[in-house]
């Protein structure tokens, strides 16, 4: 029980950080959301696959 309640605060925490464009906490709720093992809301697979987009992109420009 104890982790759903965890879980659920560090997903709201992650909401509330997008919304306020604070990026850099955002990321590192979702590293802790992923290392304790819950399933990603929709919210957390968007930005998830939004990083690994702008990480792409910026390996890509690198090597231009």
């Amino acid at each position: 029980m104890n982790n759903l309640i965890v879980n659920w605060w560090q997903s709201q925490q992650l909401k509330f950080s997008l919304k306020r464009g604070d990026i850099r906490r955002a990321v590192q709720l979702l590293q802790e959301i992923q290392k304790s093992g819950a399933r990603f809301s929709w919210l957390e697979k968007l930005f998830r696959d939004k990083l690994h987009t702008l990480d792409d992109y910026v390996i890509l420009a690198k090597k231009l």
